[in-house]
């Protein structure tokens, strides 16, 4: 069998096989909503970008305060976080200390 009729195939249904190949269709498409992913987690992103970036800076500039109550100095990484999806300078950062975490995890050094 050719390796393309292979790929239109499915297990039937009820099988593990099936489970498993739905699980890998479920990101398909564009009717997904994009998602934060933090600590093998997923949050969904708010739906525009003023949102997001109001709630990255809210949030920023509310961790100052964390000494008070309810507040806390955990907002501030995390406000940040979200704004390193909207702002490229952040985002370049976000994204180095990623592939520096890969890299050590993997065990490779950079040549």
């Amino acid at each position: 069998m050719d390796e393309h009729n292979r790929s239109a195939e499915r297990p039937p249904a009820g099988t593990p096989d099936a489970a498993d190949d739905a699980l890998s269709r479920v990101g398909e498409g564009a009717g997904r909503r994009p998602v934060y992913r933090l600590f093998g987690r997923e949050f969904p992103k708010p739906g525009s970008r003023r949102a997001r970036l109001a709630l990255g800076a809210a949030l920023s500039v509310l961790g100052v305060f964390g000494f008070l109550p309810v507040l806390g100095f955990w907002m501030i990484p995390l406000g940040l976080f979200i704004l390193s999806h909207e702002l490229h300078p952040l985002r370049r950062i976000r994204r180095r200390l990623a592939v520096r975490r890969g890299r050590k995890r993997s065990g490779t050094a950079r040549n």
